[in-house]
C-alpha cells in the first residue's frame, strides 16, 4: 500500500480548493480504487480535495494516472 499526499497550488503558489481528484489505473479509463487509510476504509473516486489545497490517499502499489480538474 502507498500513500499519495500533496498541496495543489497555482504556478504562483496560492492554494486551490475544490479541486477534483480522479484517480485511474495508468494509461486506462478504469477509476482505481482508493482508501482513506492504510488499505481498510475506501474512499470515494473521484473525490474533492481539502479546503487548505490538500489532497491525501491510499492505493495499492502500483501506477496511477491522477486527474485534476476545476470549473
Amino acid at each position: 500500500m502507498q500513500k499519495y499526499t500533496t498541496v495543489v497550488q497555482e504556478t504562483g503558489g496560492r492554494v486551490i480548493s475544490g479541486v477534483t481528484i480522479t484517480v485511474y489505473a495508468a494509461n486506462t479509463t478504469t477509476l482505481s480504487t482508493i482508501y482513506s487509510d492504510d488499505g481498510v476504509t475506501t474512499k470515494t473516486n473521484p473525490f474533492t480535495n481539502e479546503a487548505d489545497g490538500s489532497v491525501d490517499f491510499f492505493a495499492a502499489n502500483g501506477v496511477y494516472d491522477i486527474v485534476l480538474s476545476k470549473t
